[in-house]
């Protein structure tokens, strides 16, 4: 096979906030997955980061931001509520060959007992409502509409990506209050010195891996916005939860990514040759005739282990590059 000189990357960034939600709202826009950045990649040579893979570099600069988000909310104690749009990855990066599409994925037809959507089957942008977060079987794949957030086909951005974080992923833990520990107040103080409002609080470089490792992305990333969170004197709770107030904590930040270089090993670029796979829940030759026009999402041997889960909510293995936060409908216990 011959090494292609040129990739063509994208990256999508989520814009939406989570919320409670019940049976009662219907179909309610969750969030959307919105393309913020596309530029062709060249090849430059072997890579001096990474084993047997390939580098390639933007032709010219490239840059975008995203933002995460906690739910700072209320949530019913009756479980009448639910939140959704929780654990989702703030930007999902893409690569492929020159004249391919870049997002294949497509939402199949709402199912008939329910109301459609108002969305485009195909994207960017990808839409979702509060009907992809729903299932009635065990495991996610079998939701109503066969497509989820963390469903596309691409590499999903975990933490940490702030300098003070440490190692550990802060948003594997609770993605239910504002954030707060040593890295907020590090962020805030940051923020406090800071004269200039364009200047960043802060920046680091990371290597994102796929989970299966076979692409990754090296960028710079620099905070650029910060959101504390006032809890404004709501909590009726006393004890433990009076001196949780007490502490400094926020709700969002803002990262500006600026992409470097991209590392292909080179099993990854033998599978950027291969055919999308079916779409998942049709069958026989209406399967393969859309196959051929829309491409699809991905195969249950390919797609992240966070869509293996079961709806119970297994914990699933936290790989480099791999977003494994519950992204799922779920009730505050």
């Amino acid at each position: 096979m011959d090494v292609p000189p040129q990739l063509m990357f994208s990256a999508l960034t989520w814009d939406g906030w989570p919320s409670s939600s019940s049976g009662d709202d219907g179909d309610v826009d969750v969030g959307t997955y919105k393309e913020a950045a596309s530029v062709r990649l060249q090849k430059r040579g072997p890579s001096a980061i990474e084993r047997d893979a390939l580098e390639y570099v933007p032709v010219a600069t490239t840059s975008f931001k995203y933002e995460r988000r906690a739910y700072t909310g209320n949530v019913a104690d009756d479980g009448s509520r639910a939140v959704v749009g929780l654990g989702i990855s703030p930007a999902v990066l893409s690569i492929c060959l020159p004249g391919r599409v870049q997002w294949p994925e497509r939402f199949p037809p709402c199912p008939a007992h329910q109301d459609p959507v108002p969305r485009s089957l195909t994207g960017p942008p990808f839409e979702f409502y509060t009907v992809d977060f729903s299932w009635d079987t065990t495991y996610w794949e079998d939701s109503d509409t066969k497509l989820s957030p963390d469903g596309l086909h691409g590499l999903y951005l975990t933490g940490p990506d702030l300098p003070w974080q440490g190692q550990q992923d802060p948003f594997d833990a609770d993605d239910w209050y504002p954030w707060t520990g040593d890295w907020v107040t590090a962020l805030l103080e940051q923020k406090d010195k800071r004269k200039n409002k364009n200047q960043p609080l802060g920046e680091m470089k990371k290597v994102f891996w796929t989970y299966d490792r076979m692409w990754a992305v090296e960028m710079r990333l620099e905070a650029v916005q910060v959101r504390e969170f006032e809890e404004g004197g709501d909590s009726d709770e006393e004890g433990e939860d009076d001196e949780k107030n007490d502490e400094r904590s926020i709700s969002d930040y803002t990262v500006r990514a600026t992409v470097l270089k991209v590392l292909v090993k080179k099993e990854g670029l033998d599978r950027l040759h291969e055919p999308d796979p079916p779409v998942p829940g049709d069958s026989g030759e209406k399967q393969e005739d859309e196959a051929a026009v829309s491409g699809t999402t991905e195969s249950a041997e390919t797609q992240p282990t966070s869509m293996k889960r079961k709806a119970e909510g297994e914990p699933g293995e936290a790989l480099d590059g791999e977003e494994v936060g519950d992204s799922k409908k779920r009730t505050k216990k």
